[in-house]
């Protein structure tokens, strides 16, 4: 926290007050880390325990063996200051694959893509993930309650960004083999209500692990890379 200075009048003496200091706390910084698979970024989330700094990861995909294995190759235990939660979307059965395949096989595109999932709040997968950032419990079932309360001695950690569109997609379609094209602005705009909040209410340090994904510019040509 930090307090804003008195502001006064030119000519004033230093005991004369104009205004009442208010207190004022500057946000956390904003990190996206984007890298191609098996670059390290899950892996180098440790480095954050040396600073001090709470650190809490929510695992949306599997890559908790990576941030271990830091202290692992070390023969070190895990410090007191990381806390991680798992919160991972569940695989689809061999039968759920099964119906999937027969669809496909007998239903045109136009059909699947126009075809509803009455069942997708079952498969829900966003409405956890923000019940995990919510209630944050972390591996010994220590709840460190919203996101939203913490304070700039916390750095929040997502793994990551393709785990959030996936969850996003779960809610939209819910098994839907295909998405319509008017379905994907409900999907964006419910991963940028998530990164404004983010962003813009959370006041902790948050860093977002990003794949790359590579485009060809088409204007001005050569390869982008997008997260």
């Amino acid at each position: 926290q930090i307090t804003q200075p008195v502001v006064k009048p030119l000519g004033a003496s230093d005991s004369s007050q104009v205004s009442n200091p208010q207190k004022q706390v500057l946000a956390g910084v904003k990190v996206m880390l984007m890298g191609d698979s098996g670059m390290g970024k899950t892996y180098s989330l440790a480095t954050l325990a040396a600073t001090g700094l709470q650190v809490r990861v929510l695992f949306l995909e599997n890559g908790l063996e990576s941030l271990l294995g830091y202290w692992a190759d070390k023969g070190q235990k895990v410090p007191e200051n990381v806390k991680y939660m798992r919160v991972i979307q569940d695989s689809s059965s061999l039968d759920r694959l099964l119906q999937q395949a027969k669809s496909t096989s007998t239903m045109s595109q136009e059909s699947l893509a126009k075809a509803i999932d009455t069942q997708r709040s079952s498969s829900d997968f966003y409405t956890s993930l923000l019940k995990a950032m919510k209630n944050f419990v972390d591996q010994d079932g220590v709840d460190h309650g919203s996101v939203e309360s913490w304070g700039t001695d916390v750095v929040f950690c997502i793994d990551g960004l393709t785990g959030i569109s996936d969850a996003v997609r779960s809610n939209v379609v819910g098994n839907k083999m295909m998405v319509a094209l008017a379905e994907y602005p409900l999907m964006q705009q419910l991963i940028y209500g998530m990164l404004t909040n983010l962003c813009n209410k959370a006041i902790c340090h948050v860093v977002l692990l990003s794949h790359v994904e590579k485009e060809t510019d088409q204007i001005n040509g050569g390869i982008r890379l997008y997260p």
